[in-house]
């Protein structure tokens, strides 16, 4: 049972990578909020596209593995590409620690693919775990001497959203 889902998550995976948009809305029918399209939802993320405002919108929970943080993050980036997005809300409020390893392939292995994309501006909901807080201090400092983007850190939601849609310049850390 758990290798026929397996199978099956891979082929859903490779589905909404490589068939064309109207076949993904016809294959999987996307969860919609408004002009929001649900791409994933697990118990460690849950990640929408708002296709009108090209942002990527991911509230993060818990501590997230290794092979679950590598493989969310790439999907996050694949689908970045695929519908051009240029503004990335990250929700980490019940975040847990960042493994130090992942720390690492997050600044030298995914964030030189973000570069390529047209990813500008980033905010934050920051999580009241201090470790996953240095990590992601760390993991900003490296990217955004990689790539020109303008980062926000926020405690409301609302504010971040704003800031993400304005052209204010990037903040520092909370």
């Amino acid at each position: 049972m758990a290798r026929e889902r397996a199978i099956l998550t891979s082929i859903r995976f490779l589905l909404l990578v490589f068939v064309p948009d109207p076949w993904i809305a016809y294959l999987h029918e996307p969860m919609r909020t408004n002009d929001d399209i649900l791409l994933m939802e697990g118990a460690h993320i849950t990640m929408h596209v708002r296709p009108s405002e090209r942002l990527m919108l991911q509230t993060w929970r818990g501590f997230v593995p290794s092979g679950t943080f590598r493989s969310i993050m790439d999907r996050a980036l694949v689908h970045a590409k695929r519908l051009d997005v240029q503004r990335w809300f990250n929700d980490l409020r019940k975040m847990e620690a960042i493994l130090q390893k992942d720390e690492k392939w997050t600044m030298e292995d995914w964030f030189p693919r973000l570069a390529m994309t047209n990813v500008s501006r980033m905010a934050f909901l920051m999580s009241s775990d201090y470790f996953n807080q240095r990590s992601v201090d760390r993991i900003m400092q490296v990217g955004t001497e990689m790539m020109p983007l303008s980062v926000g850190y926020f405690d409301d939601a609302e504010e971040a959203r704003s800031w993400l849609l304005s052209s204010e310049p990037a903040m520092e850390p909370v």
